[in-house]
């Protein structure tokens, strides 16, 4: 199971599907949730049609600190969510998965999100819920495994799409913001996203296919 729905994951990701909005929900949900922690107040989290998302918001008083982990937070959230996910289904927790990814689309929807990403959070968060209250055990299991799978393979989808934007020159991706606030180069960040990215999967692999 867990290998097929890998292979599952793989192809949709690959696809550039629906789902690939819902990676981005999770994406700017992590902007969100360190503006929220630092002080912040969030204005506005959209999610574009055709890819892509923004998060604006206000920086109050909030340390320079604060304003990078909110750059940062945006690649690493998806796999983070995914390595945990994993963590849940190795332990024999599917149930918390759905539960977790239900509380975190619900969390989104508190703030203000454009028309399109209404429809995205919304439609998932039913999709969850209907999963978990009347799918079998057996098909619920299987989406929990395929979710997991498609956050930890998404992550590293997420920084490929960044490292092909970069290379023509900087731009205003979350790398070039961390590069000016850090004087780091923003290829490095890069790195530093591609190297969380593949981390938490090699990680959640090792969790699904291999449980205990």
């Amino acid at each position: 199971m867990a290998v097929m729905t890998g292979l599952l994951a793989l192809w949709a990701v690959t696809a550039g599907w629906w789902g690939r909005h819902l990676d981005t929900a999770l994406h700017e949900g992590g902007h969100a949730l360190f503006t929220w922690a630092h002080g912040g107040r969030v204005k506005q989290v959209h999610i574009d049609r055709r890819d892509g998302g923004l998060t604006r918001f206000e920086l109050g008083s909030m340390g320079r600190f604060g304003v990078f982990m909110i750059f940062f937070a945006g690649y690493v959230s998806p796999p983070l969510a995914g390595l945990t996910s994993a963590s849940l289904l190795a332990a024999g927790n599917e149930t918390s998965v759905f539960i977790l990814a239900v509380l975190a689309l619900v969390a989104l929807l508190l703030v203000d999100v454009n028309k399109f990403g209404l429809v995205v959070l919304l439609s998932s968060a039913a999709a969850l819920v209907g999963l978990e209250r009347y799918a079998p055990g057996w098909f619920g299991r299987w989406c929990a495994y395929f979710l997991t799978w498609f956050l930890l393979l998404s992550g590293v989808r997420s920084v490929v799409i960044l490292r092909q934007v970069r290379r023509s020159g900087p731009s205003d991706s979350d790398a070039d913001i961390l590069a000016q606030i850090t004087h780091v180069p923003g290829f490095l960040w890069v790195f530093v996203f591609g190297a969380v990215s593949v981390f938490c999967l090699l990680k959640g692999a090792r969790l699904l296919v291999v449980p205990g």
